[in-house]
């Protein structure tokens, strides 16, 4: 059953909010920005690798977006939001146009979406429409090029993004904000938090909608558009969240979270001269997500920890192929109504101790159940399932103050089902399959903490890897850095893989 809730609910928050804040919102103080030794702001148990928390060794190969950055750059989805990081690439994919993009030449499938720790797919074909994914609410997104930690799961062969919500650190706190642009396109947004000391609530409330994009003046106008206004291209979402948690004492801290995302969308038709491309006058008249989820950690003593993640993910949404450009009518042969009815369900298990001087061992236990069904009318009702458990173990070693490990393997076994709602038809069952799954990974890491001065501030080392100065400038500070700080690598060429090697908090 499809949940709606009004633009009126979300005017509502956002009214209220700026009845609280006295008529204004405002931008977070210094006090809420990040800090070396703190991340302000942030849902630390729904990270998987580690980013710049100076206890720890971190993973060199996760690059991050925060808040700020996406607010700078405008950047209101995940899609655009990643393509702030060098190697990665936004793109629109497919018949369905969706939003997409690629980690050095990975595609979604192999790098897979995760909130706060939480596998997010689409079960049909894997391939979710990042564009409908609005960033308001989080703090920040984490991406793995590359080398990923087995900590996440399967599917990881190209790397990983997270993105990670919002957590109130202040008695109170919200920010919210509302703007126009092109296209009939307008935006409301307000994100509240309260921290009780013992347990803390954070909710948030968004609303986008966009009727349409203007096309160049130059196109040349094609059968199926006329230029100007691009024909059916309109996109609404939607979104509420809240997460309440208890926070009894330090290391200790248990949430649920619960998420409603709706929207829908027109895939314009293609404009092209290529006469054999068959026009489709496609509509999404909804694309709903619904998320529960509970993650917790319990300190095990000051060494070891024990962190856990359940959730249950509804996803629905539904086509219409219409005759023509006025859509109103299905009734050609081409033309048809299709609903999706999904769901995934499972949990992970996680646990690690540093009580050996020079390793941090993880190890990590998963299990997902995914379900399509799948409603084309006039045709029979199509049910397939997957469930797949996976386990890994990762091992940070430390071999020296200048150099370490992270060495990981995982096992992963998976069993498909697939049934169709037709007479005589009882199903096919793979059984479990696990030959084809086993990954064994290991990257050593450059990162001489000891050397680094204290001078040098995280937010100027990511603003230099995300080539937001120029070539020059950038190859002048690291040389500077190498000579000063580092003799024993100042051979190494400067160059993007150089630079991210040598990425420090």
């Amino acid at each position: 059953m499809r949940r709606r809730f009004s633009l009126s609910a979300v005017m509502f928050i956002f009214c209220l909010l700026f009845v609280v804040r006295g008529g204004a919102f405002c931008a977070e103080s210094e006090s809420g920005q990040h800090t070396e030794t703190e991340k302000q702001g942030v849902f630390v148990l729904g990270e998987i690798e580690v980013i710049g928390k100076a206890e720890e060794t971190e993973n060199a190969a996760v690059s991050s977006v925060f808040d700020e950055e996406m607010k700078l750059f405008t950047r209101d989805d995940i899609a655009d939001a990643a393509n702030l990081l060098p190697g990665v690439t936004l793109s629109y994919a497919g018949a369905r146009n969706e939003q997409t993009l690629h980690v050095r030449g990975f595609d979604i499938k192999h790098v897979p979406i995760f909130l706060d720790g939480i596998p997010i797919y689409v079960p049909y074909d894997g391939y979710p429409d990042l564009g409908r994914f609005i960033t308001f609410d989080l703090s920040e997104l984490l991406i793995s090029k590359g080398f990923t930690s087995v900590l996440y799961g399967p599917n990881t062969m190209g790397g990983a993004l997270n993105m990670v919500s919002k957590r109130p650190d202040k008695l109170f706190e919200t920010n919210g904000g509302a703007g126009i642009s092109s296209g009939d396109t307008y935006q409301v947004y307000g994100n509240f938090g309260t921290n009780q000391n013992k347990y803390y609530v954070q909710g948030g409330a968004s609303y986008i909608d966009s009727r349409y994009f203007r096309l160049s003046d130059d196109f040349s106008p094609v059968k199926t558009e006329d230029g100007g206004k691009r024909e059916n291209s309109y996109t609404r979402d939607k979104k509420v969240n809240f997460k309440i948690a208890y926070t009894p004492s330090d290391g200790n801290e248990y949430a649920f979270s619960y998420i409603n995302q709706q929207g829908k969308k027109g895939t314009p038709v293609y404009a092209g001269t290529d006469t054999s491309v068959t026009a489709r006058y496609w509509q999404w008249p909804y694309w709903d997500k619904e998320s529960y989820y509970v993650t917790s950690r319990t300190a095990l003593g000051t060494e070891s920890y024990f962190k856990t993640r359940l959730f249950y993910d509804n996803f629905e949404n539904s086509l219409y192929s219409f005759d023509d450009d006025t859509y109103s009518t299905i009734s050609k042969k081409y033309a048809f109504r299709s609903a999706y009815d999904d769901y995934s369900a499972g949990g992970s298990l996680e646990g690690g101790t540093d009580l050996f001087a020079r390793n941090m061992i993880k190890v990590a236990v998963h299990f997902k159940k995914d379900v399509h069904r799948e409603d084309n009318e006039g045709h029979p009702i199509q049910t397939f399932k997957d469930e797949i458990f996976s386990l890994g173990i990762e091992d940070t070693i430390d071999l020296s103050t200048d150099f370490y490990v992270i060495a990981g393997a995982d096992y992963d076994f998976l069993k498909i089902t697939m049934k169709r709602a037709i007479k005589n038809f009882s199903g096919a069952d793979s059984g479990w399959k696990h030959a084809c799954f086993t990954v064994i990974s290991a990257i050593l890491f450059f990162l001489p903490l000891s050397r680094i001065p204290k001078t040098l501030k995280r937010r100027l080392i990511r603003t230099i890897i995300s080539e937001r100065l120029s070539n020059t400038v950038r190859n002048l500070i690291f040389r500077h850095l190498l000579r000063k700080n580092w003799s024993a690598v100042s051979t190494i060429p400067i160059c993007s893989e150089t630079i991210e090697a040598l990425r420090i908090n």
